[in-house]
């Protein structure tokens, strides 16, 4: 956060840590679409959208000169991509076991949790290296060949869903 406000001359915080809330947002709001998505049209195309979208964001976020295209590209923009690789990434877990899918599923989000950290102490050291233009560039190339690789190793176990339209499945909540 320092290093946007510095970035930005922003003495206010509230105003940096805004699009880590957007993003946030669009990352657990995401998650019903998502989920539709990847049931109608399988988890890679829309994992793969995901990675697009957080690729593209990240690195358009290098470029900005003011803190609303920063909002735009690390809030909105990665925010939506991570919407769309976290919960596809995810549910597909539970799919390959009959027993512990619990523990499967809590040692996928484990990981995913410990790749936010490596990736926040390599984005701080990155950051106070070689500003945030270029912390942020070599962030997107890392994730775009970390997230390329998830995305070859990603299978759905289970067939699609022919009737897995945006309302459908809702009958639980009669």
């Amino acid at each position: 956060v320092p290093y946007y406000q510095e970035q930005y001359n922003s003495e206010n915080l509230d105003d940096i840590v805004i699009f880590t809330s957007v993003q946030t947002s669009m990352l657990i709001g995401l998650g019903i679409i998502s989920g539709k998505l990847a049931d109608k049209y399988g988890v890679r195309p829309v994992y793969g959208l995901g990675a697009i979208l957080y690729f593209l964001g990240t690195l358009l976020a290098s470029f900005a000169k003011e803190f609303w295209q920063v909002i735009v590209t690390q809030g909105f923009i990665t925010g939506m991509g991570l919407g769309f690789i976290y919960w596809p990434g995810v549910t597909v877990v539970p799919m390959w076991f009959s027993k512990r899918r619990g523990l499967a599923t809590g040692i996928a989000v484990f990981g995913s949790g410990i790749g936010q950290l490596v990736t926040g102490v390599v984005l701080d050291t990155l950051l106070s290296n070689y500003g945030t233009q270029r912390a942020l560039q070599v962030l997107a190339g890392y994730s775009g060949v970390v997230l390329l690789v998830a995305f070859f190793l990603l299978k759905r176990r289970e067939p699609l869903k022919s009737d897995a339209g945006f309302c459908s499945g809702w009958g639980i909540f009669k």
